[in-house]
């Protein structure tokens, strides 16, 4: 008959290598009855780390660091840390500007506390309405206004328009035997130039009715009268019959007496414009 195994009788666990934060340990035991050795792999211990420790000069612009420390094995671990950027205020005006000069204006980080400074441009004039003194055709205009913020004025010249001349005018009329004149008047100021004369325009006669041996012609412009040629080429051989009689020379006798009552009136009427 058989007798069964009695099977090892280990004794303690002896340790050959400690573990440590980061390396395994080894330990064995040995059977009391047969010696035999057993060993066993004893896992690291893992770090035991402590509080991280930031160390960065500038968190707005420089990249950083932060430090931690096993208590243990004094292992250290490390951790890169971004900058951040700044986190700034609101910009504050440090020096009013005005129409024509810029002013300042700044802000700060809250986080790092740096502080920056601006140019706070020029406003620029806020100008009224212009108000006009208006241009004549020779002398020039202006325009002004002014800035509600400083009171400065801006002034701007309109240059004189000129004259704008109109075809001609009749300022006095000719008349059949008077001369007249025109020039041309400027729209704008009414101002004359070039003054011309206008000759005259002479007689427009138009034939009236006879009466008896008296043919006259009228002008239909002025109305005057004139004796027509008929009556004014006989004019000269009456005057001549006129000589002859008062000379004692009776040629011939006037047998109509019609015709010489009308020679005498003719004959009164030439006397009278050479004056006798």
């Amino acid at each position: 008959m058989s007798i069964p195994a009695l099977g090892h009788a280990f004794g303690a666990w002896t340790l050959d290598r400690s573990p440590d934060c980061s390396n395994s340990g080894v330990q064995h035991r040995s059977c009391l009855r047969c010696g035999m050795t057993e060993s066993e792999s004893l896992n690291a211990l893992g770090h035991s780390f402590g509080a991280w420790k930031v160390e960065q000069a500038n968190p707005c612009t420089h990249e950083g660091q932060a430090l931690r420390t096993c208590w243990i094995c004094q292992t250290q671990e490390v951790r890169r840390i971004p900058a951040a950027g700044h986190v700034w205020s609101p910009w504050t005006e440090l020096r009013n500007a005005s129409c024509t000069e810029a002013g300042e204006q700044g802000r700060s980080c809250s986080i790092c506390g740096q502080c920056v400074e601006a140019p706070l441009p020029a406003t620029g004039h806020v100008y009224g309405s212009w108000e006009e003194q208006e241009p004549s055709c020779t002398e020039d205009g202006d325009r002004q206004r002014i800035c509600a913020s400083c009171g400065e004025w801006e002034y701007a010249v309109l240059s004189a328009l000129g004259h704008s001349y109109a075809q001609w005018t009749v300022d006095v009329p000719a008349t059949c035997t008077e001369e007249g004149l025109q020039s041309h008047h400027c729209s704008l100021c009414g101002e004359t130039s070039d003054e011309t004369v206008i000759v005259p325009l002479g007689h427009q006669y138009r034939p009236s009715s006879d009466a008896g041996s008296e043919e006259t012609v009228v002008c239909q412009r002025c109305s005057q009268t004139e004796f027509s040629k008929r009556s004014q080429q006989l004019y000269p051989v009456l005057t001549m019959l006129n000589v002859l009689l008062a000379g004692g020379f009776a040629l011939w006798i006037i047998p109509d007496v019609k015709t010489l009552l009308w020679y005498k009136r003719k004959k009164q009427a030439f006397l009278k414009k050479v004056g006798k």
